[in-house]
């Protein structure tokens, strides 16, 4: 298909390499799909939780029963 290294193909494909406009007509060709769109950049500044804030949220709530179901 693309006859290509899988290590270049996941570089391209996680943003860490740009493939030449040949390839990308290729691989939006293989997946029938607008190639501007395939390629297009997102924004890096995606407003995702930091970890410090996803830490905080994952946190279990404190125990207020014991095992048996009386309060503590």
């Amino acid at each position: 298909m693309l006859q290509m290294d899988e290590t270049i193909l996941s570089k391209i494909l996680n943003g860490f390499r740009e493939p030449a406009p040949e390839l990308k007509l290729k691989i939006a060709s293989l997946l029938q799909c607008d190639p501007m769109w395939l390629f297009e950049r997102q924004d890096s500044t995606r407003e995702f939780p930091s970890k410090s804030e996803e830490h905080n949220q994952s946190e279990a709530p404190p125990v207020t029963a014991g095992l048996d179901g009386t309060s503590k």
